[in-house]
Parts: structure tokens; C-alpha cells; sequence
């Protein structure tokens, strides 16, 4: 059985047990007003805001825009027996993107967020014929994202774009065996550090139809992550420690760094429609799918499965001219997303449901806005001694968009 710390808080965006799998919790990409709205991104199109979910968005900007975001959880991590207070916070994001040219509606953007993070420390127990020890395992670091894309539109009404990051960090997992002190064996320590760092790239499009004669539209999106090769070195350490304790090294059982290899991250599909009423309201539905069955690091496959998930949401401004009345200026999101999930425990699939609302609060009379996000969210199960968790995500972020890189001409 795996036992859950009393209490857990770090800067990082996760605590969660099923992060010791894999390259850990994956972060989401986009930004807070996608979050409010179940994660829904790959289909929405402002001129005003950043998009980087989808690259082919950037053609359509207007203006020089600039975003950031940060991200506090708070939950509770439950099994059969006990349950456990978690809490967390992360910077989201930071990210700029600008029009290269408005005759060719064509956009460029660029931006910095995590990928993934580990952050687990769990416990449990293990039998061996004159006895029982604990064995605690614990998990930290994660990959970050640094990526530049274009977006341009290639005929009426369609726009492709192409997203370049280049994914680096440190993974580092740590194994202890501790044997009761009154059996006068050593305790033994077991450190893996990974250090990885290589490029991903994204292809996408949009399709925007407007409908005759009306203020609709209707976009069509998808995407394609292509299956990348990140370069990795690996780092070995096993040491046995004191009697007792875990102070002090009293043997080097085993030692290598240096050595090489790779972690391949698999290729992802999505798909999604959206239908727009022009500076009014925004419904749209998408589904994504992730071969994790050709997830590899260093040879191991982690045992991950494919996962399918699919994100609705929406938005909706009253009258986003009535500057006389300010909550008619704001705008109102909420959204659902579930995913089966890559993991499958003693048969029980790791799945995740979300439900979430948000607002955009205008900042004076312009197109800047406060974005705030809020999001419950539950994963994994308490069958078969698992363990269930459940969060409130709260997340935060400003966006501002104004005319830099523009030649003047004067008469």
C-alpha cells in the first residue's frame, strides 16, 4: 500500500503520485482564458490575443501582444485508508507574438512554459523473510519549453502555421531501502538523474467560414506533434548509507555517468470546431489522441498506453462597447475536459475530469485584459489501493496588445 505524506508544497505545478511515470504531469500549453474553458484552444482566433496552442492562429494577429500567467493548486490526495492536503504553484507561461505582415496575414509568435514536472514523494512496504522495510521513493524536475512559430494564410479563409520548441530540463528520481536499525543492516540509496534537452515541431491549420450574410462563423482547427528524439545523458548512483539512518555514505555500490540515450516523446493528433458570433459569444468541442505506446527513455517504455480526451467550452460577452456598465465588458468562459489517460494500474485506468470557469476582466477601455481561471479537477481512483486525487486550480494572467513595430508615414 502507498502511503500519502501528511503535507506537501513546492514550486512546481504538481504533487501527484502518477507523476513518478513517464517524463511526469504534462503541463498545459495554453493560456489562462483557454484554462477556463475546459482547456478548449486549438480552434479559438482572436486578432487581439495569443494563441500558441495552434501556430496557424498568428497569422490573424493585429497587434503586438504580450502574456503571462501563474497557476496555485490546492487538493487532497486520498486511498483506502487516509487522505493528505497537497498544495502547489508554478509560473504558467510567458509569451509574445506579432503581425510580420498584414497584406499576408502573416504572424509570428514565441514563448517560454513548462512541459512537464515531477513531484511525487510516496512510501510503501516491503516483505523480505527476517523483515519488513520501507522502501520511499521521491521525484523532481521536469522539462521546460522554449518555442518560436509562424502562422499565414495561404487562401481565402485558411491558414497554416509550423511551431518549433526545443524541450531541455532534469528528471530525477530517488529510491531509499531503510531497514529497521535493530537488524544492523545498511540502508541503501538509488539515484537516477536524467538530463535531456532537443527539439519537438508542430504542424497546424485553421479554417474559418464566415456564414452568408450573418456576424457567424464557423473554424475548424487541427494539429499534428510530431514524435520527437530528445538527446539525453544519464547519471547512476547507488550508495549504501548508515545503520538506522540516512546520514552519510558509507559505501559507493555503484557509479556511472556520462552515458547516453534518448527519450522519445510520441506524436499527437487533434481536431476540433468552433462556432463564433463576432464580438459576442464562442462554443467549440475538440479531441485529441497521443500514441504514449512509443513513449521510450533510455530502452523502457514505463508501461504507458495510448490516451483519447476530448475539451467543450465557451465564452460569452454582453456588450463589450457598453463602457457605461463594466460587467457587460467581461468576459464569461466555462468549459469540461476528460482524458482516459496514459496509465493503466492493476487494470484500473489513471483518467481526469475537469470542470472549469473563468473570467476576462477588461482593463480600461482597451482590448488588455486580467484573465482569472478556476478549475476542479479529479484523477485516479481508491480501488485497488490507489490513490484519488482531487484539486481546485487557480489560475491567473494579463494580456496586452498594442501597435510596436509599425512605420509611420507622414505626409
Amino acid at each position: 500500500m502507498i502511503a500519502i505524506p501528511l503535507a506537501a508544497m513546492a514550486q512546481n505545478f504538481t504533487r501527484s503520485p502518477y507523476s513518478a511515470f513517464g517524463i511526469g504531469e504534462q503541463h498545459f500549453g495554453g493560456t489562462v482564458k483557454q484554462f477556463g474553458m475546459g482547456q478548449l484552444s486549438l480552434t479559438l482566433n482572436n486578432p487581439f490575443e495569443i494563441n500558441s496552442t495552434n501556430p496557424a492562429s498568428y497569422g490573424s494577429l493585429l497587434q503586438t501582444v504580450i502574456e503571462a500567467g501563474a497557476e496555485y493548486s490546492n487538493g487532497t490526495l486520498t486511498n483506502a485508508t487516509s487522505s493528505s492536503p497537497v498544495e502547489s504553484y508554478s509560473f504558467s507561461y510567458f509569451r509574445i507574438a506579432f503581425p510580420l505582415s498584414y497584406k499576408l496575414k502573416w504572424g509570428f509568435g514565441f514563448g517560454l512554459d513548462p512541459y512537464s514536472n515531477m513531484g511525487y514523494d510516496v512510501s510503501s512496504k516491503a516483505i523480505f523473510p527476517d523483515y519488513t522495510a520501507t522502501i520511499k521513493q521521491k521525484g523532481m524536475g521536469g522539462l521546460t519549453r522554449f518555442y518560436g512559430g509562424t502562422g499565414i494564410s495561404l487562401f481565402k479563409g485558411f491558414s497554416a502555421g509550423i511551431q518549433a520548441s526545443y524541450i531541455f530540463g532534469t528528471l530525477e528520481n530517488t529510491q531509499t531501502l531503510i531497514i529497521p536499525s535493530e537488524f544492523k543492516r545498511f540502508n541503501i540509496e538509488n539515484q537516477n538523474r536524467i538530463i535531456a534537452g532537443d527539439f519537438q515541431f508542430q504542424y497546424s491549420f485553421q479554417y474559418q467560414h464566415n456564414l452568408k450574410d450573418t456576424n457567424y462563423r464557423v473554424i475548424i482547427a487541427g494539429s499534428i506533434m510530431q514524435q520527437s528524439n530528445l538527446s539525453a545523458q544519464r547519471e547512476f548512483f547507488v550508495k549504501s548509507m548508515g545503520i538506522g539512518g540516512l546520514i552519510g555514505v558509507v559505501d559507493t555500490i555503484d557509479y556511472r555517468n556520462n552515458i547516453s540515450g534518448n527519450i522519445i516523446l510520441p506524436a499527437s493528433y487533434a481536431l476540433g470546431i468552433g462556432l463564433n458570433k463576432k464580438d459576442k459569444w464562442f462554443v467549440g468541442a475538440e479531441a485529441n489522441y497521443t500514441q504514449w505506446s512509443d513513449y521510450r527513455i533510455f530502452g523502457s517504455s514505463d508501461s504507458l498506453f495510448n490516451s483519447f480526451g476530448i475539451n467543450a467550452g465557451g465564452s460569452w460577452v454582453p456588450n463589450y462597447l457598453d463602457f457605461k456598465n463594466y460587467f457587460s465588458r467581461v468576459e464569461y468562459r466555462a468549459g469540461i475536459r476528460y482524458n482516459n489517460g496514459s496509465l493503466k494500474i492493476d487494470g484500473e485506468n489513471i483518467g481526469n475530469l475537469g470542470l472549469s470557469v473563468g473570467l476576462g476582466l477588461p482593463l480600461g477601455k482597451s482590448r488588455n485584459k486580467l484573465n482569472i481561471g478556476f478549475e476542479y479537477l479529479m484523477r485516479g481512483t481508491t480501488k485497488v489501493g490507489l490513490i484519488q486525487e482531487e484539486y481546485f486550480r487557480f489560475t491567473l494572467g494579463v494580456s496586452v496588445s498594442d501597435k510596436w513595430f509599425t512605420r509611420y508615414k507622414y505626409d
